[in-house]
């Protein structure tokens, strides 16, 4: 038996994935110091976890990606600052179904040195890559990785999601998904959380696609062959798993937040596939306020340039906390038309979750 909820109870329904993320967003990107109690119980020993070697870690990733929504393939190169805490000829980073086809290594000034053997492992999704010359402890380089991978029908990694468009014609757009570990499936990298690092990304792409990533475009340039290099500006220093990109044919919505708590208005857009850009108007405005909510609420301003949500078909989880890029799916972001007619006190009703004059302290804190 059907039974009817009113129209309150299913926005509320909606809003919560967009509240929670951004809430996580927000932590996770500057967090705020929580006091802790010295009789807290000892923590329960954590089994052991295979990690990367720390000889060698990476400071800043140069990355340029080219994909291919036709072939569903993709070429890339990526450029690693790292740092060599230990002497050594090797070089172990994370890559799983990836094709490496060159690498090199470049310490200080000095010419850069092939390396002589690529080793993939598969089962511990690794890339051994040696050199014949010592790396010395205390020195940096730039290790250079060219390579190719596939965009998988997965929902992981760097992988292709299938829509219709208006005329009912199937069509892909490419997308990530990269927590807890399968940035590694989208280029060679050091991909666990505590091996931080700043990123530039350079997405190659069709000249009538959109690209995004978590920040916002430094600038576009043709590429020849009808393709444009998009390069977005550096990241704040980060994990792995929440660098993000995006392309294909999309459609947005715009505003921006007040500036009240966050010294600046913030842009924000919901991004969609051709013709669902106005079933984003709620979770648009959500966002908006949200925003100026929690840098209240927090005392921390929004570190980031801008905040995009976008609504993808093929997504496994109801939401992911991707900085300044944050990715849904469709049914945790939009909204039907017909819900937009249920009047200005739903609209309300729901507005007592962000709006901190209007809500109780109770409701606030359980909003936080």
């Amino acid at each position: 038996m059907h039974v009817h909820q009113p129209p309150v109870v299913k926005l509320a329904v909606l809003i919560v994935p967009v509240v929670a993320v951004l809430a996580a967003l927000w932590l996770v990107v500057q967090p705020p110091s929580f006091g802790m109690s010295s009789s807290a119980p000892a923590q329960k020993p954590v089994e052991e976890r295979e990690l990367l070697p720390a000889n060698v870690t990476p400071t800043h990733y140069e990355i340029l990606l080219a994909p291919d929504l036709e072939a569903l393939t993709y070429s890339g190169k990526v450029s690693i600052n790292v740092r060599i805490h230990e002497s050594t000829k090797e070089v172990v980073l994370h890559s799983n179904e990836l094709e490496l086809s060159k690498a090199t290594l470049a310490v200080g000034d000095a010419a850069p040195q092939p390396a002589s053997r690529i080793d993939l492992q598969k089962e511990d999704e690794t890339a051994h890559l040696h050199f014949a010359q010592q790396l010395e402890a205390g020195s940096e380089a730039t290790l250079v990785i060219e390579f190719r991978g596939v965009l998988n029908d997965l929902m992981v990694g760097f992988y292709r999601s299938r829509y219709t468009d208006a005329q009912g014609t199937d069509k892909f757009m490419a997308t990530t998904q990269f927590e807890p570990t399968d940035a590694r499936r989208a280029f060679p990298c050091w991909d666990e959380p505590t091996q931080k690092a700043t990123f530039d990304v350079t997405l190659r792409v069709d000249e009538a696609l959109t690209a995004l990533s978590n920040m916002d475009v430094a600038s576009e340039t043709p590429a020849g062959d009808g393709l444009k290099d998009v390069r977005f500006n550096r990241t704040p220093v980060m994990s792995t798993y929440l660098l993000a990109f995006v392309v294909g044919e999309l459609e947005f919505i715009e505003a921006h937040t007040s500036g009240k708590h966050n010294g600046r208005p913030i842009p924000c857009r919901v991004y969609t596939t051709p013709g669902k850009s106005a079933r984003g108007k709620f979770a648009l405005d959500v966002a908006v306020q949200v925003l100026e909510y929690f840098a209240d609420v927090f005392g921390i301003a929004y570190a980031l340039p801008k905040l995009d949500q976008i609504a993808i078909n093929d997504f496994e989880s109801g939401a992911m906390e991707n900085w300044g890029l944050i990715t849904y799916r469709e049914v945790a972001l939009l909204v039907d038309g017909a819900m937009e007619n249920w009047g200005l006190i739903t609209y309300r009703e729901v507005a007592l979750l962000v709006d901190e004059a209007s809500s109780s302290s109770q409701a606030r804190q359980q909003v936080a």
